[in-house]
């Protein structure tokens, strides 16, 4: 079914990575370098300053909710944790018999 598909549309399905595949087995062949294919010469595109889109975004959802001032920020408390209890009675394992206390 699927390659049925792929024969009706026949030459308008180009595979660009086995071409470049093929031209860097023939290139290697010959001794040669092989030629860089159009994907190579497109620029990458604009650069973004992700931490200023962040920060951008933070200000927006703060206006939205209402806070803009730093009276609204306020500073997270931070406590001490408890100390974890101590087990009443401490397993060491079913094999060694320590531990357990004999019948």
């Amino acid at each position: 079914m699927a390659t049925d598909r792929l024969d009706y549309l026949g030459d308008q399905l180009t595979d660009h990575c086995t071409e470049a595949l093929v031209e860097v087995i023939s290139a290697k062949a010959e001794h040669r370098t092989p030629q860089p294919g159009a994907e190579a010469h497109q620029s990458a595109g604009q650069a973004v300053d992700l931490m200023a889109a962040l920060e951008k975004s933070i200000a927006e959802a703060r206006e939205r909710r209402g806070k803009t001032g730093p009276a609204d920020r306020a500073e997270a408390t931070v406590h001490e944790m408890p100390k974890p209890r101590r087990a009443a009675f401490a397993y060491t394992g079913a094999r060694s018999g320590l531990g357990r206390p004999s019948t």
